[in-house]
């Protein structure tokens, strides 16, 4: 029987959701369903407890346009979210598949945004569709004294691997790590920056850094992930002012307008 066919019987029909949840080479599998299914070269396990969503919505409102699932709390991708988010996107597929069917469609493309546990045993997934990117403006340069240029980007220039900084954490708490190789740059120099290392799943995570005196770094999110003796990467963090893009030597690149007066012809004032 069709997918279709399937879809359209008054009693034949018996229909699944098989959810695939992605970070990187990642990837957790789960069907709707009492038993495993086997689906494009994978097997989609059942979740004790249950897993289901609120259905499919295309109201053409970015914040409606929203895909709910309940599930387990203890759900691995759920515990994901527990303290820090994930530092990359994780990304859920929803496929729909009757039992007994090969046939199937892509419902639903998205990324995670939200994990809220509303009670002990339970929490709800909230994923965006992906097609609200698509309704969000983009980036566009800006006018002003600043550089608009997020550093290490390509209009930006600056080569990311050439400012790394490998290190060790040699002791910590719950929001500072303090590494020997950071005090060998002057204080602040990490500002703004991140520290990256990569995970025992061998995914990366990235905490920014909100500051930096001798070898002590603050981070935002905290230190969760990480431990003493761990090898982690730091990264400076760039002023956006004419000064901090000097430091790297990218003053000819600079994106923002250093002479630009302090006065608005927009404030009501008479400019002439």
């Amino acid at each position: 029987m069709s997918f279709d066919s399937a879809e359209t019987s008054l009693a034949q029909g018996a229909p699944l959701r098989l959810y695939k949840f992605s970070r990187e080479q990642l990837a957790w599998y789960y069907t709707s369903g009492d038993r495993p299914v086997a689906h494009l070269a994978h097997t989609y396990l059942p979740v004790a407890g249950g897993i289901a969503d609120d259905g499919i919505r295309q109201t053409g409102e970015a914040s409606a346009d929203v895909l709910t699932l309940t599930a387990p709390a203890s759900l691995p991708v759920a515990q994901l979210y527990r303290a820090t988010p994930p530092a990359n996107e994780v990304t859920l597929t929803v496929f729909f598949r009757h039992v007994n069917d090969t046939g199937y469609l892509v419902g639903f493309i998205g990324n995670v945004r939200i994990v809220r546990w509303k009670e002990i045993d339970r929490c709800e997934i909230v994923a965006s569709a992906i097609t609200n990117a698509m309704l969000t403006t983009g980036l566009r340069c800006t006018w002003g004294v600043a550089c608009y240029k997020a550093l290490y980007s390509a209009s930006c220039g600056v080569e990311r691997e050439a400012w790394k900084v490998p290190a060790t954490v040699a002791s910590m708490n719950g929001q500072v790590i303090n590494c020997a190789e950071a005090a060998s740059e002057t204080a602040g120099h990490f500002v703004g920056g991140y520290v990256e290392w990569t995970s025992g799943n061998d995914a990366i995570e990235r905490r920014s850094i909100e500051a930096h005196n001798g070898e002590a770094l603050t981070l935002f999110g905290g230190t969760y992930g990480l431990s003493v003796g761990a090898s982690v990467r730091l990264y400076p963090g760039c002023r956006q002012t004419p000064a901090g893009c000097k430091q790297f030597g990218n003053f000819m690149r600079y994106g923002g307008v250093p002479m630009l007066p302090g006065v608005s012809p927009l404030d009501g004032r008479n400019i002439f």
